[in-house]
């Protein structure tokens, strides 16, 4: 009887949510696509030494108390329930929660010994769904300051991936993102903080944007081809416009740009300025230098250079 009893309390002490600081505590939260969530909190006490390990697994061996189990499970039901009336306040969405269990079990490392408690239960609505996604944040009701012995890890499901997480979390294993309070983490009302999307939405509007950008340089390379046949050979982007006291000049592949000068100076009474016909034609002044070289070859006009300026006239006009 003395050893029940003392296995009893040694039991007692360990399910009363072990307040020692060498106490690790372990939230593993598994998140489903419905937004429910299966919470395991595992508690991890040290065993000192070889009498508290044989004390534990004779506990364990021997059968746990029916109504000493059910007391703690009822203790832990009742905290639960609590936290989820405040966090349907704070998230003003109905929560609910079922299939809650415990159980008890010895782990043994090269760090040593431990008795390990895992309470479990499925919280219903945990997370709020919309359009495919998964947003995580709304059930934490109170902020929480994560200690250096805890750990939150969070099960991401299947076929989805992280697009955010506030405060970011630590490490990712797979399909796993941990907290470690080994880091220090101060968590505000809220958090931690994530959105989840389908692995392959991101994929599809990567694709998506790069199709547009193809799209847009292509119908710029044409727009740019397209605009370079409608001006005449070698005109420059930003030609000086033609004057609105003339009449338009024909198109280079109309009229050649002797013609066209040549037309010009008898409207202009058989002389212009160099200048003016670099205005009005719109080529550039190297371009309309050479064809006035070649014209002078010809004999068809002459220059005249008038202070800074070369005075260009219809062969045969008066000097």
């Amino acid at each position: 009887m003395g050893q029940m009893t003392k296995l009893a309390l040694f039991s007692i002490f360990l399910l009363l949510w072990i307040q020692l600081s060498s106490a690790q505590t372990i939230y593993t939260i598994t998140i489903q696509d419905t937004g429910n969530a299966l919470w395991v909190i595992e508690k991890q006490q040290p065993l000192l030494n070889q009498l508290e390990i044989d004390e534990w697994e004779e506990f364990i061996k021997s059968g746990i108390d029916p109504e000493l189990k059910q007391q703690d499970l009822g203790e832990f039901r009742s905290s639960i329930e609590a936290m989820l009336l405040a966090a349907s306040e704070y998230s003003r969405r109905n929560m609910s929660a079922d299939n809650f269990n415990v159980s008890y079990d010895t782990v043994k490392s090269f760090s040593g010994s431990f008795g390990v408690i895992k309470y479990s239960f499925t919280w219903k609505n945990f997370a709020r769904t919309d359009s495919g996604n998964i947003f995580i944040g709304d059930a934490f009701s109170e902020g929480m300051v994560l200690t250096k012995d805890n750990v939150i890890a969070m099960e991401i499901p299947g076929g989805y991936d992280v697009q955010s997480a506030s405060p970011q979390f630590d490490r990712r294993e797979g399909g796993r993102i941990i907290w470690d309070g080994a880091f220090y983490h101060s968590f505000a009302r809220g958090e931690p903080s994530v959105v989840l999307v389908r692995s392959g939405e991101m994929t599809s509007i990567a694709v998506i944007v790069v199709i547009l950008a193809v799209i847009s340089s292509v119908y710029l390379y044409f727009w740019k081809k397209r605009r370079s046949m409608q001006q005449p050979p070698g005109s420059p982007e930003n030609a000086v416009p033609v004057s609105q006291e003339t009449v338009p000049l024909p198109q280079a592949d109309e009229l050649k740009y002797d013609e066209t000068i040549i037309k010009m100076l008898r409207e202009k009474g058989g002389e212009a300025f160099q200048s003016d016909i670099v205005q009005e034609m719109g080529l550039s002044k190297s371009k309309v230098s050479i064809v006035l070289a070649e014209m002078k070859e010809k004999g068809t006009i002459i220059k005249v250079r008038k202070g800074k300026e070369n005075l260009i006239r219809l062969a045969g006009d008066k000097n």
